[in-house]
């Protein structure tokens, strides 16, 4: 195609799609003209070529057009500015030349005031703006997601930008974006759980400070309902002593022995009347005086404040039970110090506490159904609290028990003395048979009243404190069968006495500080354990004392007896433990000893002996343990006694390393 006089004629290249490598054609010469001064063609070349005449007439109407399009573009300038705020242009670490972008938009803005447009645009031709901007020519319609995203590929190609280097910038932009997302979730999360605990740590305060509120009111409005109470029932009680002073008293009797009402079903007398009839019933059985039940400080009055007050079972004042339920109550707060002195401060909650180790006490279940009573026909016959960590003392109300056979507190630390189970007019467990107090902390006497109890069988105060004498007229035990006094402090001399017991098996009063002589057992008839070692028993060894025959143990080492030892003892035919070591017995030992062929333990040492070892102590076919030393012998063991550790001798122990016994067979030579 050619163009202009044949004489300037410009031959147009091929087109091969770059805008930019075309020839002059209408289109662009019009363009440039209307460029002004940026055109490339002089004014000369124009009018040698003829093409202003050819397009003078069109060169206004062009200009027009050209404005309009620049109207458009500053539209598209304000959609643009859209679209970087959508797509983050001007963001630091982005990919695109935001200065050469800048550029651009510059240069399509000024259109609207005469400049050259950019070749690769195609507006200078009045064409419709590339499909990827999403706009349509004279189109206001505002940019949507999708035309941002084209006007943003638009400006990339303007710019020369690699699209492959905006995307990546958009994918860091969002991966920024969603990490920054993240990290405020996580703080929101952290955010959410602070309050939460802030919200815990909030209601837990309100309700410690809640519950200390109550546990403080009641800790000292109690105490002074206590003391109220007390008022009104000491004012009752006042009432009730004056109002009896100007009546004639009926008889105890009369109160008693009437047909009795239950009452347990009853609604309970006014509470100062309630403890008043109570507290008299305690008084007239003789179980408490009148003073310990007035003094508020004392344990039987906290057992009858609790009788009045606090039991659930609510018996009524002429219940059967109600003493035995009184009597129960007092040992319980007098082994149990801690527990009466919290009562006395008011804390009477404390029974239901873990503090209570006896199972079902102080409930409001049966004595029957209490740790450690036994009852036959809903009688008390049995109390026994062995092993219990019991403290305090042991007290006299438990008389109150009138049907007991057997009271066992041993192993524990009750302390004080062994209380006088008498009543005022009558005995109280009037048929004890066992009473078993030993290894507790017990001091004091041995009450004379314990002989008061004819029916007695066993009595074990073994390991306490006691002092005094064994007190006389021992013939009322006349079915004890067991006297078991060892480690206390007893002194003096066995009472004559003591050989009435004609039913006693046992006898021990062994690590004691007994005096005097041994005493005589003949009328012991049923005598099989006797041991009254380490004491201070002087004289010599009774030869009435074989006329036993039952005897098993025979032990009383560690004394001052002297003499010799009879030779009527090799009668002991039943005898399986003699002890006379560590006394000063002198003579021989006598070849009747033979004939015990049940004894086991045979102890001679720390003696005074002479002579030899007997060979026929050989026929002692059950001896275990034989020992000599620390004597005056002057022997050789015979092979006969040696030939016994071949059957049942385990021990055996001379004078052997002194060179005056020999010994083949010795376990220890001294």
């Amino acid at each position: 195609m050619m163009y202009g006089n044949e004489n300037n004629r410009k031959i147009a290249p091929p087109h091969d799609g770059n805008p930019r490598g075309r020839g002059i054609d209408r289109d662009d010469t019009l363009d440039e003209l209307s460029r002004g001064s940026d055109s490339s063609m002089s004014m000369p070349d124009v009018f040698d070529t003829g093409i202003y005449e050819e397009y003078a007439p069109n060169l206004s109407a062009r200009t027009e057009e050209r404005q309009n399009e620049g109207r458009r573009y500053r539209e598209q300038h304000e959609q643009f500015n859209a679209v970087d705020q959508t797509v983050n242009l001007h963001q630091p670490g982005t990919y695109v030349d935001q200065a050469k972008v800048a550029t651009v938009i510059q240069r399509i803005t000024g259109l609207a005031r005469g400049s050259n447009p950019l070749p690769s645009t195609g507006l200078a031709r009045g064409s419709n703006p590339p499909p990827s901007t999403g706009l349509v020519r004279g189109s206001n319609a505002p940019l949507t997601a999708d035309s941002a995203q084209d006007s943003f590929s638009l400006f990339s190609r303007i710019a020369g930008l690699d699209m492959d280097d905006v995307f990546l910038d958009e994918m860091s932009s969002g991966a920024t974006k969603q990490n920054s997302d993240s990290q405020k979730q996580r703080r929101n999360s952290k955010l959410l759980h602070a309050n939460k605990i802030v919200d815990f740590c909030y209601f837990f305060g309100l309700f410690t400070l809640l519950f200390m509120s109550i546990f403080l009111v009641l800790f000292f409005a109690i105490p002074a309902f206590n003391g109220v109470r007390k008022g009104f029932s000491d004012f009752a009680a006042s009432l009730h002593d004056s109002s009896a002073s100007t009546t004639t008293k009926a008889p105890t009797s009369a109160v008693f022995e009437s047909p009795r009402i239950n009452m347990v079903h009853l609604r309970p007398p006014q509470e100062g009347i309630r403890i008043e009839v109570i507290k008299q019933r305690i008084i007239e059985a003789g179980l408490t005086n009148s003073r310990d039940l007035k003094n508020l400080q004392s344990i039987p009055f906290y057992a009858l404040r609790w009788l009045s007050d606090t039991d659930e079972a609510l018996l009524s004042p002429g219940d059967d039970h109600l003493l035995e339920r009184y009597a129960l109550a007092v040992l319980y707060y007098s082994s149990r110090p801690d527990i009466a002195k919290a009562h006395s401060n008011g804390k009477w909650w404390l029974f239901n506490s873990k503090k209570n180790r006896f199972a079902n006490w102080m409930t409001g279940a049966g004595v029957c159904e209490w740790q450690g009573v036994l009852c036959v026909d809903r009688k008390v016959m049995e109390l026994n609290l062995t092993n219990q960590q019991m403290e305090g003392t042991i007290p006299s109300e438990l008389k109150g028990l009138f049907n007991l056979l057997l009271l066992d507190l041993s192993s524990n630390k009750l302390g004080g003395s062994i209380p006088n189970f008498r009543g005022s007019d009558h005995l109280g467990m009037a048929d004890l048979r066992h009473l078993l107090l030993g290894n507790n902390l017990l001091t004091g006497k041995i009450p004379s009243s314990l002989l008061e109890y004819p029916s007695l069988m066993n009595l074990n105060l073994n390991d306490n404190a006691l002092t005094g004498k064994i007190p006389r007229n021992l013939e009322k035990w006349s079915r004890l069968e067991t006297l078991d006094l060892k480690r206390n402090y007893l002194s003096g001399s066995i009472p004559g006495s003591v050989d009435k017991l004609k039913a006693v098996q046992t006898l021990e009063l062994q690590q004691n500080r007994f005096t005097g002589v041994l005493p005589s057992i003949v009328e012991m008839t049923n005598l099989e354990v006797l041991k009254l070692s380490s004491n201070s028993f002087r004289g010599t060894l009774p030869s009435d004392w074989p006329d036993q025959h039952r005897l098993r143990e025979l032990v009383v080492s560690h004394n001052q007896i002297t003499g010799t030892i009879p030779t009527t003892y090799g009668t002991f035919f039943y005898l399986q433990q003699l002890g006379l070591n560590s006394n000063e017995i002198r003579g021989t030992i006598p070849t009747e000893f033979s004939h015990m062929f049940f004894l086991q333990y045979l102890l001679l040492d720390s003696n005074q002996f002479t002579g030899s070892i007997p060979a026929e102590l050989g026929g002692m076919e059950r001896l275990e343990s034989f020992t000599a030393q620390n004597n005056q012998f002057h022997t050789t063991v015979g092979d006969n006694i040696c030939e016994l550790k071949e059957k049942s001798l385990q021990y055996i122990a001379t004078d052997c390393a002194t060179g005056d016994v020999t010994c083949d067979c010795c376990d220890i030579c001294y």
